[in-house]
């Protein structure tokens, strides 16, 4: 690095928010640049499946602040005399916290972002806007990586390019027609896990079924109280009975969900009328309901002798039933066993036996009800067993219980590795990739520097905007000899319609029924789509009718709750009705936006899961998967861009990596350049 460029690292002041895979590598990468003065925000702290690619992170670290750890290892890469000049100050805290407003950010230079959400980022590029600090954005998934620069009035911001959305499924579809693993997958975590073992109140989807069966047509009847009472009825099916065995309520839930309900839904012809579509098959409950060796397991205290703990009947229950039951192999489908015979090993593999779902389901089960038991004894209430891909028992019972439905609905089976990255979201990082990441987020940051140290308007600043680049690790075969390169492309230009940094000239529409919707629901709905941290709501007609925060008076979020139980149709001001417009703010980004509400009855679910249509002019809105990578363009034939030669790109190519690239957002190729 050139010393111009280490000049401006050692006097400018950065912010950093995230510090784990990415941002470890960056802090180091920016330490050794000579970076003197760093912030570093990070809410999260550190678990043993960071410590593989996280490498500021030792065994001892386990449970401690990222971003404190981070700061004290980092340091001590330097030696006395440059570590004293080093101001790295760390914030255990959550970037959305008040403190870390607008004017928090206007005291630096640049802003470099290694989170790995959606949420967050949305949230930081709105306080880069409104303070007008640049910002370089960066992510990684396996062996693909992107680094995106965004200057307000030079580029596009982030928000204004679609990104990837978490994929929603009909309920209907997870209930009664799955035909996927991710759909059995889900149906185990949201619907079977949290009914089971979640606290007390919770009734999830899967026991709104149990209300539609139960359910009686009576003219003269509540219908408000008898779903009350269906509840009711439904969240004490799923809990065990006075007197009732952990292993015996198991084996009842067993035969609900995979022997009653199936027969239910193979009633219900006209699900099966649609051409190739398999009727459901159930599964022998009465085979296992009384497997001894299943039982011992599920009743074993898995803690060491001696072991002190606030709870050692909690520690004992985290143990893993599976290995406990001799399925030791998380690779195989459907637990199967390591075996120092290969013959017997890859058999198992390929073709474990049936048997090893379910008798994980009732031992996993059993240990995951007493653990919910004992943590509401020492607790004094029910707050439930929640999930944690990082739990052993919680991810073997998701994955059991997923294999079961599997079977039932002839879906392949999978694996508690495949499982868990289902269930848990796990994108799995490789610390190369987030290396060489780091080094470019600290090459466009010097450019960047660069540009904010310029006279504005000056010819110097418009020579080093034109220098900035979007840079992606992405395959690249027409690279001679190679599948893959780092691609550096011109940054996208503002989205003039973008709702973000487009003044608000973006246009939102959002089509449900009126009558159906209450407020509370639809500021649940706006707050989560726009990423909206304290939102306000207001119509013209009506005026303020809903806000988040601290600060209210009581008699504020008393008439805000109030509103919020109540239909769209019904609200003050003629109501939220076809043609209203809705005013959003959120005062703790600086963000504005409109969205005009249209009424539409009787959406399908099946098309439309969260049942209605968000619509943005423009073609800015959210999308489900990026599009794929078009053909980048040709090349002449020493390997160089028709577009000539720059200082500042820069291309590595490894022949030996291969990866899959599903879903990554591509550059666009119209705008590829290389050397």
């Amino acid at each position: 690095m050139s010393p111009p460029a280490t000049d401006l690292l050692s006097s400018s002041h950065l912010l950093m928010v995230g510090a784990g895979g990415i941002g470890c590598e960056l802090l180091k990468t920016l330490v050794i640049a000579k970076a003197t003065r760093i912030h570093i925000i990070d809410l999260d702290t550190i678990d043993v499946s960071n410590l593989n690619r996280q490498f500021l992170f030792r065994n001892k670290h386990v449970g401690m602040s990222k971003a404190i750890v981070a700061r004290e290892a980092a340091l001590a890469f330097l030696p006395p005399a440059r570590r004293d000049q080093c101001s790295i100050t760390a914030h255990h805290a959550n970037i959305k916290q008040p403190e870390f407003g607008v004017e928090f950010f206007k005291q630096f230079d640049v802003v470099l972002n290694g989170l790995d959400n959606v949420d967050a980022r949305r949230h930081v590029n709105r306080l880069c806007l409104a303070a007008r600090v640049p910002l370089v954005e960066s992510g990684t998934t396996g062996l693909v990586g992107q680094v995106t620069c965004h200057v307000r009035g030079v580029s596009a911001c982030y928000e204004c390019k679609p990104k990837p959305t978490a994929k929603a499924y009909p309920v209907c579809t997870l209930r009664n027609t799955p035909d996927k693993p991710i759909h059995t997958i889900v149906w185990a975590k949201d619907m079977l896990f949290k009914q089971l073992f979640g606290g007390d109140g919770v009734v999830t989807d899967l026991a709104e079924a149990e209300n539609n069966n139960n359910n009686t047509n009576n003219e003269d009847s509540n219908p408000q109280e008898e779903q009350t009472n269906a509840d009711d009825v439904a969240a004490k099916f799923f809990k065990p009975e006075e007197g009732e065995q952990p292993y015996d309520f198991l084996v009842r839930v067993f035969r609900r969900v995979f022997v009653d309900d199936i027969v239910k839904v193979n009633g219900m012809d006209d699900l099966w009328e649609k051409q190739g579509r398999r009727r459901p098959v159930t599964l022998p409950v009465d085979r296992y309901k009384s497997n001894d060796a299943v039982k011992k397991t599920a009743s074993a205290n898995d803690a060491k002798e001696g072991e002190s703990s606030p709870d050692n009947e909690v520690l004992g229950l985290s143990a893993s039933a599976a290995a406990a039951l001799g399925y030791d192999d998380d690779h195989a489908v459907s637990f199967g066993c390591k075996s120092s015979n290969a013959d017997a090993k890859e058999k198992c593999a390929t073709a474990p036996p049936p048997d090893h779902d379910a008798h994980v389901f009732l031992a996993s089960g059993v240990r995951l009800l007493r653990r919910k038991l004992a943590l509401a004894s020492s607790r004094g209430s029910d707050d439930g067993v929640a999930f944690d891909k990082d739990d052993a028992l919680a991810t073997e019972f998701v994955t059991a219980a997923s294999n079961l439905r599997s079977r039932c609905y002839g879906i392949p089976r999978q694996s508690v590795f495949n499982a868990k990255g289902m269930a848990g979201n796990i994108v799995h990082a490789v610390a190369t990739t987030n290396a060489i990441v780091a080094g470019l987020i600290v090459a466009e940051a010097r450019k960047v520097l660069r540009y904010v140290a310029a006279a504005e308007g000056s010819d110097e600043r418009a020579a080093v905007a034109s220098k900035l680049r979007d840079t992606y690790v992405v395959p690249f075969p027409q690279c001679p000899g190679s599948k893959y390169c780092i691609q550096p492309t011109s940054p996208e230009e503002a989205h003039a319609g973008c709702y973000v940094c487009g003044g608000g000239a973006g246009g939102i529409t959002l089509s449900l029924d009126t009558n159906v919707w209450t407020l509370g629901e639809l500021a649940s709905f706006l707050k989560k789509k726009l990423s909206m941290h304290l939102p306000l709501l207001e119509t013209d007609e009506a005026g303020q009718l809903y806000e988040e925060g601290d600060d209210l008076d009581e008699d504020e979020v008393e008439r805000y709750e109030t509103l919020a139980k109540k239909r769209l149709a019904e609200l003050p001001g003629d109501g939220i009705v076809d043609g209203t417009t809705v005013n959003l703010q959120d005062l703790s980004q600086d963000f504005n936006v409109k969205v005009v509400v249209r009424h539409v009855a009787d959406l399908d679910e099946e098309e439309y899961p969260e049942l209605c249509i968000w619509d943005v002019e423009g073609g800015i809105q959210p999308v489900a998967n990026a599009p794929a990578q078009e053909e980048a363009e040709k090349n002449d034939g020493n390997g160089a861009s028709a577009a000539g030669d720059d200082d500042d790109d820069l291309v590595m190519i490894d022949e030996d990596i291969e990866v899959l690239t599903e879903n990554v957002q591509a550059p666009p190729a119209k705008k590829a350049r290389r050397v």
